[in-house]
């Protein structure tokens, strides 16, 4: 998941920790090497964990199917905070950047989904049929 040039090719035989194939994956690549990153390349060599190690904790868990079938409008409504930010357009790549502070908002979920399902009338939304294209 890493970049090329932010990981090496896992060898064990220059590592001096006892445990070093618990820490990985096992998973080879498309060229059938398997590779490590440098911060726990750098970290196994002095005989240490690492710190973003899957036995630390630090692996990602599985999308329950219940979220995995929301659409973005439904994800953004069980956010637990909201970021405010200003995007720019970059000079130079049509990027886009962020200029100033970030601000989070944290969100009261449980309010949020004990008022879920909204009714047409309990929304607050008014439906309007326009006659002409203004």
């Amino acid at each position: 998941m890493e970049y090329r040039r932010s990981v090496r090719t896992y060898d064990k035989g220059k590592l001096r920790h006892p445990e070093a194939d618990s820490y990985t994956t096992g998973r080879l690549s498309s060229d059938g090497r398997e590779y490590i990153c440098h911060s726990c390349w750098s970290w196994l060599s002095i005989g240490k964990m690492p710190a973003q190690c899957q036995n630390n904790n630090m692996a990602v868990p599985p999308i329950p199917e219940e979220l995995s079938r929301l659409n973005d409008l439904e994800m953004r409504l069980l956010c637990s905070r909201y970021p405010f930010m200003k995007i720019v357009s970059l000079p130079t790549g049509g990027q886009a950047g962020i200029q100033g502070s970030v601000v989070n908002v944290p969100v009261d979920v449980h309010e949020t989904c004990a008022s879920l399902p909204h009714s047409l009338r309990t929304s607050g939304i008014v439906a309007i049929k326009l006659k002409r294209a203004l």
